[in-house]
C-alpha cells in the first residue's frame, strides 16, 4: 500500500451483555446475497466490538465523473465537487440509516467509513490513453467534494463518520504477485469497451488498449482490497448489475491481491 492509513477513534468497551448472534441477525436482515461465503464471523465482531467499541461500516461512493470535459481545455471539470442527489449514493442513504438504527436499537455504534472512488481515470485509463490530468487542480476539487459530502452526510448520520478519497490518498495499483483469471480480464476489458464508448465518447478502442486498462483495472481494485481490510470494517457492497453474480465478482476482484475482509450485500437489486 502507498503510505495509507486510517486512524480509528476508539470508545470505551460495550458493556451490558449485548447479544452477538442479535448482531449477526441484523447483519443477515440486510444481507440480500444466499451463502453469503464473506459474511462477517461472530469472531470478527466480537473482535471489533473489543477493540473499538463500535461496527466500522464501509461503503464505497462513485461521484457523477463529466466525461465530456475530457475533451475541452478544463478537463479537470471532470471532477465535480458535489454529489448531486439524483446520484448513485444518495438512494443507497435510505438503508444505510435503517442499517445503524438497527444497531443502535441493540446498543452497538457504528462507524461510517465512506471511501471516494475517485481516481479510476488518472489510476487506470489515462496512463492507457493520455489524456493526463493536473493533479494539483484534481486534488483541489476532490477536497471541495469531500467537504460537500460531509456537510450533506453529517446531518443524516449522528455517529462517527470517515470520508476518505482515493485520489487524496494516492491509492494507486497493487504491484505484488497476483493471479488474474483470463475470463474476469476479458470480461473487464469488455465492461472498458462499453463505459469508454458510452461515457467518454471513443467509439472504437484498440482491443490492446482494453487490455491493458482492464489489468490496471483490476490491480487498482486489488490495491482497494487492501485499504478495505486496513479499515478493519464490514464492506458493504454497491457494485453490481441485475445479475446477483455480477455483485460477487466485483468483492473477488477487490480480493485478488488476497486482502481479507468481511462483506455484506444490502443492495443487490434483484435476487436470481
Amino acid at each position: 500500500m502507498k503510505n495509507i492509513k486510517i486512524v480509528f477513534k476508539k470508545l470505551n468497551n460495550l458493556k451490558g451483555g449485548v447479544s452477538m448472534d442479535a448482531v449477526l441477525k441484523v447483519l443477515r436482515e440486510f444481507d440480500r446475497l444466499q451463502d453469503n461465503e464473506d459474511f462477517p464471523t461472530l469472531e470478527f465482531v466480537e473482535k471489533s466490538l473489543a477493540e473499538y467499541g463500535y461496527l466500522n461500516l464501509v461503503i464505497f461512493v462513485c461521484p457523477k465523473m463529466r466525461g465530456k470535459y475530457l475533451s475541452s481545455d478544463q478537463r479537470e471539470l471532470f471532477m465535480p465537487t458535489e454529489e448531486p442527489k439524483d446520484g448513485l449514493f444518495f438512494p443507497r442513504v435510505p438503508k444505510l440509516q435503517q442499517l445503524t438504527t438497527k444497531l443502535w436499537e441493540l446498543g452497538i455504534p457504528s462507524k461510517l467509513t465512506i471511501i471516494v472512488g475517485d481516481n479510476s481515470y488518472e489510476v487506470f485509463k489515462a496512463p492507457v490513453l493520455g489524456n493526463e490530468l493536473n493533479k494539483e487542480i484534481m486534488n483541489e476539487r476532490r477536497k471541495a467534494y469531500v467537504s460537500s459530502l460531509n456537510q450533506q452526510l453529517s446531518k443524516m448520520f449522528p455517529q462517527l463518520m470517515e470520508i476518505c478519497s482515493l485520489g487524496l490518498m494516492g491509492s494507486g495499483t497493487y504491484q505484488g504477485k497476483m493471479e488474474i483469471p483470463q475470463d474476469m480480464l476479458l470480461r473487464e476489458a469488455e465492461f472498458q469497451r462499453e463505459s469508454l464508448q458510452k461515457y467518454y465518447g471513443i467509439a472504437e478502442p484498440k482491443d490492446s488498449d482494453l487490455l491493458k486498462i482492464a489489468e490496471l483495472m483490476l490491480r487498482a481494485y486489488a490495491e482497494e482490497g487492501y485499504l478495505i481490510e486496513a479499515t478493519e470494517g464490514i464492506l458493504l457492497a454497491t457494485e453490481g448489475t441485475e445479475q446477483t453474480e455480477s455483485w460477487v465478482r466485483r468483492i473477488q476482484m477487490f480480493k485478488l491481491g488476497d486482502a481479507k475482509f468481511p462483506c455484506i450485500y444490502p443492495y443487490i437489486r434483484k435476487e436470481s
